[in-house]
């Protein structure tokens, strides 16, 4: 066990001199998760250790802005690097994506990644069309799983699939941190006071139990883990209790951190506004695989190293 988290340190710290031409890839989402609530962002009673050394590793954007408030909208950005009125996706359960819309998943098997999704929430069902590109699509849930249920799931795969030489390209969706919070009984107790913020706690642990079986399976050092919220939660400010009627900053601004995307990278904190449709730019741009046609989203690296401005605006809609 000390052995695997002296590895996985060693990996989160970004100790390594290169990155393989095509990384496996790891995509976190987080729902309903505010930046403000993780340590690494600020908040000094969070528990969150992994996350917080992944950004410790990597690349934090402290001023990340998703395209909606809601998970399908969001999620669908994330994935096509356009907004809501671009893809077409607006709500929750009544659209669809197109499959004539580009996605990073596409691209990725395309370009020769073994794809596999682990979702947490009905409202991620692939009759909504994000399953296309995935040959492993697994939302066998009712409404919703528990995180760990989740990343048990996509550990498992890994193991299965562990002997394809193809590079992997992973999404793990956790969704504890959604209305109604109760987290399991040992988060329960610790944050009595505060329960959103024992589930998110509760999905850091599940994250690290995954990071360690990339470690345990020998590919840690060759995974790019990307994080993102796909939106916050108002807890009360503004009067909303949750999220989905206005485009505060509370519901918009979300957590997005890239790990493991070089030694000379590691510990970055960028403050420019980006978005979170420049998520799949930026993987592909990683990936050397050629941008989705049509996305409004733009790779982030040169902004994170130095070399070009940030996009300078961002638009959400609800």
């Amino acid at each position: 066990m000390l052995a695997a988290f002296l590895a996985a340190t060693a990996f989160l710290c970004g100790c390594r001199s290169d990155v393989p031409a095509r990384p496996n890839i790891l995509l976190i989402t987080l729902d309903t998760t505010r930046a403000d609530h993780i340590g690494a962002y600020g908040d000094r009673r969070a528990r969150t250790p992994n996350l917080d050394r992944l950004a410790a590793g990597g690349v934090l954007f402290e001023r990340a802005i998703s395209a909606a408030p809601l998970t399908l909208p969001a999620h669908v950005s994330i994935f096509t690097g356009s907004y809501p009125f671009a893809h077409g996706v607006r709500n929750n359960g009544n659209f669809t994506l197109s499959d004539r819309v580009p996605t990073l998943t596409g691209a990725l098997r395309a370009a020769g990644y073994r794809t596999a999704a682990f979702v947490s929430a009905f409202v991620l069902d692939r009759r909504y069309g994000l399953a296309a590109g995935f040959e492993r699509y697994d939302d066998r849930v009712e409404l919703e799983r528990r995180g760990s249920e989740t990343a048990a799931a996509a550990s498992a795969w890994l193991a299965e699939t562990s002997h394809d030489p193809r590079p992997f390209f992973v999404w793990l969706h956790l969704y504890d941190p959604h209305d109604p919070y109760d987290p399991p009984p040992s988060f329960r107790e610790a944050f009595a006071d505060r329960p959103y913020d024992g589930e998110i706690a509760y999905d850091d642990e599940a994250i690290g139990t995954l990071l360690e079986r990339l470690q345990q399976l020998g590919v840690g050092q060759s995974t790019l883990v990307a994080v993102a919220g796909d939106h916050g939660e108002s807890l009360g400010e503004h009067g909303e209790a949750t999220h989905g009627l206005f485009v505060y900053e509370s519901v918009v601004k979300i957590p997005m951190i890239l790990s493991g995307a070089g030694r000379s990278r590691a510990g970055r904190r960028v403050r420019a506004l980006v978005r979170s449709i420049d998520l799949a730019p930026t993987l592909l741009a990683a990936a050397n695989v050629p941008a989705l046609r049509g996305a409004q989203g733009r790779n982030l690296l040169p902004l994170v190293d130095g070399r070009e401005a940030g996009p300078g605006e961002a638009y959400s809609e609800t």
